[in-house]
């Protein structure tokens, strides 16, 4: 029986009220055309303008950005979200069995994750203590991390793909039933991050541009021999080549070498070559030497930080680095070119 309508305010809902069966009061929705509240989200749940706007910014496909919206407004089918909605009976890791499977922890703090950041391309660790919610992380990493445009780019679209490739295999491994593998992990983060950049440069709005766009090779500064290195590699066998081509300030050809070589990823082959290369100038007494490569990670590997290439590269690059350190050596300097500035080393590996 109703006993009657209470109105507020006009800003306040008007409630039906009536009497249960039971001792006490029931209150329904709203008749119609009273106006509802609507209850704003919490402050907490509100994503910085700087992290969509670097979100929508990636240079990746549509699916993942959508994927980092959902992981941001905690959209994703986790275990805890269906835990909450009565669809799962626990809302533990599927993976780890320790810990509730929130977005936070599947991508960044489950203990299967941890080698696939570090093992990645930024060879990344995550400081679980530091981490309260992914965008905060995303912020020190990223945003307040006083990145220029082109590292920072290289920074979002690498954990971009991450994120993406650890969510993917997470399913395969509780759905399909495949056993957890971060080095299979870091391969396909790896591969499809390759692929998403080749069919970007496809998809180029000005095909004559890169059609029209040629690289020569340069010569070196006066009195100086330029080394020309550059590698092939199987990920199949993981068999490779290198080849070296010294040449002087001239042009003048000194020397050619192709060394057979044994390596775990193309970027290993691409350290071993330089490697060789440092060898080789310091076996014939070159004590100005510029080298070129068309791997701009081993590059950078040289000249920057080594400590902030790969984990796996660390031990060539202070190898590298001991080697420049000779006494030999009065000058070197370390520069990228592309595969088209470096022809005679590329068919030179073909030897290998």
């Amino acid at each position: 029986m109703i006993l009657g309508l209470g109105i507020l305010s006009s800003s306040r809902v008007c409630l039906v009220i009536r009497r249960s069966k039971l001792s006490g009061w029931i209150s329904l929705d709203p008749p119609f055309g009273c106006p509802r509240i609507i209850k704003q989200a919490s402050t907490s749940s509100q994503v910085p303008l700087e992290i969509w706007s670097l979100i929508w910014g990636i240079k990746c496909p549509p699916k993942i950005r959508k994927f980092l919206w959902c992981a941001l407004r905690r959209g994703l089918a986790t275990n805890e979200n269906l835990y909450r909605r009565r669809v799962r009976s626990s809302p533990l890791c599927a993976l780890c069995h320790q810990y509730e499977e929130s977005v936070k922890h599947i991508l960044l703090l489950c203990p299967w994750v941890s080698p696939v950041w570090f093992g990645g391309v930024l060879s990344m660790r995550i400081c679980k203590s530091e981490i309260t919610t992914m965008c905060e992380w995303l912020l020190k990493v990223v945003i307040w991390a006083s990145l220029n445009k082109a590292d920072l780019a290289h920074v979002a679209n690498s954990i971009a793909f991450t994120c993406w490739i650890i969510w993917k295999f997470r399913c395969k491994v509780v759905i399909e039933g495949r056993p957890m593998s971060p080095l299979a992990t870091i391969f396909a983060t790896e591969l499809e991050f390759v692929d998403a950049v080749t069919a970007t440069r496809l998809d180029c709005p000005s095909p004559t541009l890169v059609e029209t766009t040629s690289y020569a090779w340069i010569p070196p500064v006066l009195h100086r021999v330029k080394i020309n290195l550059d590698v092939a590699w199987s990920p199949t066998s993981n068999q490779g080549g290198i080849g070296l081509v010294v040449r002087d300030y001239m042009g003048t050809f000194f020397l050619a070498m192709a060394i057979p070589c044994m390596a775990n990823s193309v970027q290993e082959a691409e350290a071993l070559a330089a490697v060789e290369a440092c060898s080789l100038a310091i076996e014939h007494g070159f004590r100005h030497v510029q080298f070129e490569s068309d791997c701009l990670e081993v590059v950078r590997g040289i000249s920057d930080n080594i400590r902030r290439g790969r984990w796996e590269l660390y031990p060539l690059l202070c190898r590298i680095q001991d080697q420049l350190g000779h006494p030999n050596f009065e000058f070197s300097s370390w520069t990228w070119r592309p595969r088209s500035a470096n022809v005679v080393a590329d068919h030179i590996v073909n030897l290998a």
